[in-house]
């Protein structure tokens, strides 16, 4: 199959699988297509996965998502660069210390958001800002499964804006 008619598939699926209409084959392909679109991130980025990890749960979006920091001087609204259901990137003008422990808000749609406890992870210093890694602790496995949804349909988002 070529790629554009498996991205077609794939993206069809999806709006069934929205729409709550999928028979049970159309599950089966739909999450086997889910995991093979999130193999092949992984793998061209090079993630290590954690024992026992899926892909689909490291699998990262560049994407925009307003957040709200609780930092030690005070709630920071920013945007994040990337996320996934392990966490997400933001650039922030002054860095945490790596290690840190922080809560931190997440607005994945216009009502939903996910919310807990993160620890930084990484920081690499830019021209005119940092670069800041956080990574989730403890999400409930609904709370991970929201922001797992949310990140996959953040991606096909942008797989079919590209593909038109």
């Amino acid at each position: 199959m070529a790629l554009a008619d498996w991205l077609g598939e794939l993206l069809r699926l999806n709006t069934k699988a929205l729409e709550g209409k999928l028979e049970q084959d159309e599950r089966v392909r739909y999450e086997r297509c889910r995991d093979e679109l999130a193999d092949a991130i992984v793998s061209s980025q090079r993630i290590v996965l954690r024992p026992g990890e899926a892909a689909r749960h490291a699998m990262p979006v560049a994407q925009m998502v307003p957040v709200e920091i609780d930092m030690p001087s005070g709630p920071l609204r920013t945007t994040t660069v990337e996320v996934s259901a392990r966490g997400f990137a933001a650039l922030l003008g002054g860095p945490p210390d790596v290690g840190q422990r922080l809560q931190v808000l997440l607005k994945i749609g216009r009502r939903e958001s996910v919310g807990g406890e993160t620890v930084v992870s990484d920081v690499k210093m830019q021209p005119f800002n940092y670069r800041v890694q956080f990574n989730f602790l403890n999400l409930s496995p609904p709370e991970r499964e929201k922001l797992e949804e949310a990140v996959f349909q953040m991606l096909l988002s942008q797989m079919a804006s590209r593909q038109q």
